[in-house]
């Protein structure tokens, strides 16, 4: 009889010790163990802007600081509205410093169905850029649960000086982590409750099941896998791609994306493949 790989006994320095449940420290571990690694890599043009895990850190440092200030409780659904790319890993780890609970919808669904969602969810927080703040407005009745609003930075504006580590928030392994919406395209958007536990549990099976190693880079064509990237120790990049449009890309961009940052693996809708990208594997 063949025995059965536990993935848990590979997960390593993932398993929590000490009550450290949130997968918040696991950005932190990769800082400092490999803080010049690339953690993040955005298309800008034909460059690629990068930042490293000590970046994402710090600044994430900053963004719950900040949100705590602005009075962001642990345990409060805080809805997301933000781009794909460096500005959603650094707010997600930000909330998960908080034990705020990050609320992710595809805008992609529609305006009537993504004002149901937010109704649905009862967020106190709300955290978005600047044309998701006017949405809130507008639509005063659907977010009149939020008692705290904020803008995130425009890209390179920082929140002034490192304000140092700030404490992250433990939590019982039942806990809510976050709430991801389905993309309502098969049916009404259905919102999975994730706990620390469930992406402690996710982040195990992945590395075993695909045999991840740090270092290795993902284009981030499904942007929430980046998530589970940047607990792995993975670089993130975010190829030019409108993810709620994924079958109106380019297929070069994501081409040049993969070429170009020596990717190992990519994860993306059907709708992207079916577009003609060569030399992927589905």
């Amino acid at each position: 009889m063949t025995a059965v790989r536990d993935p848990f006994e590979e997960l390593g320095p993932l398993v929590g010790s000490g009550g450290e449940l949130n997968v918040a420290h696991e950005l932190a571990r990769w800082a400092e163990r490999t803080p010049d690694a690339p953690a993040v890599r955005t298309a800008s043009g034909s460059e690629w802007r990068t930042r490293s895990y000590a970046d994402l850190e710090q600044e994430s440092d900053r963004w719950a600081h900040e949100l705590a200030a602005r009075g962001l409780r642990p345990g409060d659904r805080t809805c997301v509205f933000v781009r794909a790319g460096y500005e959603l890993i650094c707010v997600t780890y930000a909330l998960f410093k908080v034990g705020a609970v990050p609320v992710l919808i595809d805008p992609g669904m529609g305006l009537r169905r993504l004002l149901s969602c937010v109704q649905r969810m009862h967020p106190r927080g709300f955290v978005g850029i600047p044309a998701a703040q006017g949405v809130r407005r507008v639509f005063r009745r659907a977010f009149r649960s939020v008692e705290v609003a904020w803008t995130v930075p425009r890209a390179g504006v920082r929140l002034g000086p490192p304000r140092g580590a700030f404490p992250i928030e433990e939590c019982s392994r039942d806990a809510e982590a976050a709430v991801l919406f389905t993309s309502g395209s098969t049916g009404p958007a259905k919102g999975a409750v994730y706990t620390h536990e469930t992406f402690r549990a996710q982040l195990a099976a992945l590395r075993a099941l695909y045999d991840l190693e740090p270092g290795e880079v993902d284009v981030a064509c499904f942007p929430l896998f980046a998530l589970f990237d940047t607990a792995l120790g993975l670089t993130s990049v975010f190829p030019n791609l409108d993810p709620s449009r994924p079958g109106r890309c380019d297929p070069e961009s994501i081409v040049r994306a993969l070429e170009e940052n020596g990717a190992s693996l990519t994860f993306g809708s059907p709708a992207i493949w079916k577009r003609g990208v060569p030399g992927v594997e589905t």
